[in-house]
């Protein structure tokens, strides 16, 4: 079975589920540099799960090589996964306008394949990088909450608050950052009025921000978006709670920035991992095949035990 058609797989119950819940579109921001390596672990890793309501595109910027050139470079059997941003430096650091013009190009794709598919309904649209791994099992969860169902109609932004450093809080305030923003690097997650909104309306958004004068400050991705989500939406981050002692994030739906004392062996540790939907970064893309290994066993074994009790 082919990437393209394991994340587009519809039949039988499945069509029911999509229509009733809603799709969920994931962006993965790459780069052509690193398109050949970080996507090809992320597609053999967390991509290759199955889920009929998951549907992942990869998204790049503008270069010599053709679509169906990268797409081999990455292993992919379908180019139509690949999107190239036409026109956008690839390299561009930070990657500000990489970011917000991914957002148009995102929608447009969304529209299109609910027009190849008439059953397909995108409610959701999540962005992360191409060395986000992301938890499939708990993004399925984290869609069924009763927070985030009883949200789809209200703009609403979920993902790992962000506040800016305490040297620089004081001018994002000034600037209009006066609500926590979602950090890019563990992704976030928000609702397709949110993109609608944001594609739309982004460009003018960035356009007057680079006039202002805490562009010192404003001049990141993360923030840009944020700032721009609040004033075309309202909606602001809606984050992850508080940590606990044994070095885990609990809530339901977590996005965790791999730091310090919170690495990647605490959290297999002890992490809820049935909360934890993304997790960054992976530079070495053999850790995101150990996490999913990971994750398979502790399923396996949790799926194992639930089958012994009823015995």
């Amino acid at each position: 079975m082919t990437s393209s058609s394991r994340h587009n797989l519809i039949s039988g119950n499945e069509r029911m589920l999509q229509k009733d819940q809603g799709l969920i579109f994931i962006a993965v921001v790459s780069s052509r540099e690193t398109l050949a390596s970080r996507v090809k672990y992320v597609r053999q890793s967390w991509a290759a799960q199955s889920y009929p309501i998951i549907v992942v595109r990869y998204f790049v910027g503008d270069g010599i090589e053709s679509k169906v050139e990268l797409a081999q470079q990455a292993g992919m059997q379908d180019p139509s996964d690949l999107v190239i941003m036409s026109g956008l430096a690839d390299n561009e650091y930070p990657p500000v306008y990489k970011n917000t013009r991914m957002l148009r190009y995102a929608l447009h794709t969304m529209i299109q394949l609910e027009k190849d598919h008439i059953i397909w309904d995108f409610k959701y649209f999540m962005k992360v990088d191409d060395d986000t791994f992301v938890n499939t099992p708990a993004l399925m969860a984290f869609l069924q909450n009763e927070e985030v169902l009883g949200n789809t109609q209200e703009p609403s932004i979920w993902g790992r608050r962000g506040y800016g450093l305490p040297e620089q809080r004081q001018d994002l305030r000034s600037a209009g950052i006066d609500r926590p923003y979602c950090m890019g690097g563990p992704g976030y997650i928000m609702t397709r009025d949110v993109l609608g909104r944001l594609a739309t309306g982004v460009r003018g958004c960035v356009q007057n921000l680079r006039k202002s004068e805490y562009k010192g400050v404003l001049w990141h991705s993360d923030v840009i978006i944020g700032l721009c989500a609040k004033r075309l939406s309202g909606a602001y981050c809606k984050g992850n709670g508080n940590r606990t002692q044994g070095g885990s994030e609990k809530h339901n739906g977590s996005f965790i920035q791999i730091t310090g004392r919170y690495q990647l062996s605490n959290i297999l540790m002890y992490g809820d991992l049935q909360q934890i939907v993304a997790l960054h970064p992976f530079k070495d893309g053999e850790q995101m095949f150990f996490l999913q290994n990971s994750l398979d066993r502790r399923r396996s074994i949790d799926t194992n035990g639930a089958q012994m009790k009823q015995y």
